[in-house]
């Protein structure tokens, strides 16, 4: 799977609870057995909302990290989203 394909829309799985407040957003993967709580952090936490109510595409998170990154938004979407991904709280949205 390529981070550059521009028709990729992502959402979060089912079972990650969330909740935000204070430039932050607490994440459970309520799949997990043992689940533990991942905090995190503004920037990437601003993209948090937008993802909870996915599918959404590179192109909005990048409207929304445009408001919070000084360079690169687009860069930035793309690492943000590959660390999110790596964790299991994102995944691609299947094409409908």
């Amino acid at each position: 799977m390529t981070m550059t394909d521009g028709d990729q829309r992502w959402r979060t799985p089912d079972g990650i609870a969330w909740v935000a407040g204070e430039g932050r957003v607490a994440l459970i993967d309520t799949r997990a057995v043992a689940p533990v709580p991942l905090l995190v952090h503004e920037p990437v936490a601003s993209l948090w909302p937008t993802l909870a109510e996915g599918p959404v595409s590179v192109e909005q998170l990048r409207v929304v990290a445009d408001g919070v990154v000084q360079d690169d938004s687009e860069g930035f979407v793309h690492a943000a989203l590959e660390m999110l991904r790596d964790a299991s709280l994102v995944v691609r949205a299947e094409a409908e």
